[in-house]
């Protein structure tokens, strides 16, 4: 059974960084070249590689593609749960602010994520679009995928949550700051944690979607 998975781990990583590194190319090379339907359709491709871990999990493993059992939790509970994690990742996110001011460091936007910003406001329904791929796609791969076969096949959780983080801030290493993985890193860190501990992929998908439109929101406030 860990061979299967170890194959799955290695198909869904490698899968994202050809996604990462060659998806604006290959959309590109279609011709496709409105910076709208250019956005949409890539955030899309994400939809794509995950019905394909989803297929690799049903399909070769012969097995869910959540292996933890999902917790159920009350509405109370689903609020608690995401202000909870509004909680921790704006303390981690305060924490990483004053390191980068203890060290002087200090970097804009980047040109990246200042053209993508000059979309997202023109385009508002594009912001929710996007938030709520991301907050699946990211939640069932990263958290839901990844997780659990990587605390199978190391036999340590903190491994499994340590690596999941760190290729989830990866995944976002195609904005072009240092500031952009950092936050994204203590983002990741602190599903991680949350779904090794309460088991309940939906809280953390919610999350992360609206923490997404909050963020994007606030980056274009700032902008005016």
């Amino acid at each position: 059974m860990k061979r299967p998975m170890l194959g799955g781990v290695l198909l869904t990583l490698g899968l994202l960084a050809l996604l990462c590194l060659c998806g604006s190319a290959f959309l590109r090379g279609l011709g496709l070249r409105n910076p709208v339907a250019f956005t949409a359709v890539a955030r899309s491709l994400f939809c794509v590689w995950a019905l394909v871990v989803w297929w690799h999990a049903r399909s070769v493993e012969k097995q869910p593609l959540l292996l933890w059992k999902e917790e159920r939790l009350t509405a109370g509970g689903y609020v608690l749960s995401i202000l909870g994690l509004f909680g921790a990742v704006l303390v981690g996110v305060f924490v990483e602010s004053l390191l980068f001011r203890a060290t002087h460091f200090h970097e804009g936007l980047g040109p990246r994520m200042t053209r993508m910003l000059g979309i997202l406001k023109a385009h508002h329904w594009l912001i929710f679009y996007s938030a709520v791929i991301a907050g699946v796609t990211e939640e069932l791969t990263f958290r839901g995928y990844l997780l659990p076969r990587l605390d199978i096949l190391t036999g340590r959780r903190w491994v499994a949550v340590l690596v999941t983080s760190i290729f989830f801030s990866l995944a976002h290493i195609q904005y072009g700051t240092v500031t952009q993985v950092a936050g994204t890193f203590v983002i990741g860190l602190v599903l991680a944690l949350y779904y090794e501990r309460y088991r309940n992929i939906k809280a953390a998908i919610v999350f992360h979607a609206l923490w997404d439109i909050g963020a994007v929101f606030l980056l274009l406030h700032r902008l005016h």
